[in-house]
């Protein structure tokens, strides 16, 4: 007996944003503690951040600026199995499976621009392959598989490190 099935997907996202400071509150701070632990840190001065401006610092430019992100993925997902009955009480089964988890432009309160870096789709391919048979007059049963996960671009929690806070959450 076959089984099969397909799925394909196209994914798109889009970024264009920062973190920033809702009524100024916080302004005080990142102008002076924040730009003091910047300049220790890369070596720069950078410029001050204006009310209601962005808080999300680039190295790269030595700037806070709006980040822009995009995400266009396409995938397909699927699986093909089978099995087949050589008696009664045996059956002997193979499958192939792919599955994909989409990927995503983490939406986070940013202190870096890089914690706006989008985490690619992850693939997983699953091979199976086994047998499930009677024993001892059916009192029994065996079941005996192997499998092998093959996984592509993994999305993992992460962290990147900061020396404002030390370490902020980013998906990778």
């Amino acid at each position: 007996k076959v089984n099969a099935g397909v799925r394909g997907g196209i994914d798109h996202g889009e970024l264009d944003g920062c973190s920033t400071d809702y009524n100024s509150n916080y302004l005080p701070i990142v102008n002076t503690a924040g730009r003091a632990i910047i300049y220790q840190t890369y070596g720069v001065l950078a410029p001050m951040v204006v009310k209601d401006g962005c808080t999300t610092y680039d190295p790269a430019t030595n700037t806070d600026h709006r980040v822009h992100s995009s995400l266009d993925q396409g995938n397909f997902s699927g699986r093909f199995a089978l099995n087949y009955r050589p008696s009664d009480t045996t059956l002997l089964y193979a499958s192939i499976a792919r599955g994909v988890k989409s990927g995503v432009i983490p939406i986070v309160p940013a202190n870096r621009a890089v914690q706006f870096t989008p985490a690619k789709q992850e693939k997983l391919t699953a091979y199976e392959a086994g047998i499930k048979t009677a024993i001892g007059g059916r009192l029994a049963q065996l079941n005996i598989s192997g499998f092998y996960y093959d996984y592509t671009d993994k999305q993992f929690s992460s962290y990147v490190p900061d020396p404002t806070f030390g370490a902020l959450q980013r998906l990778v």
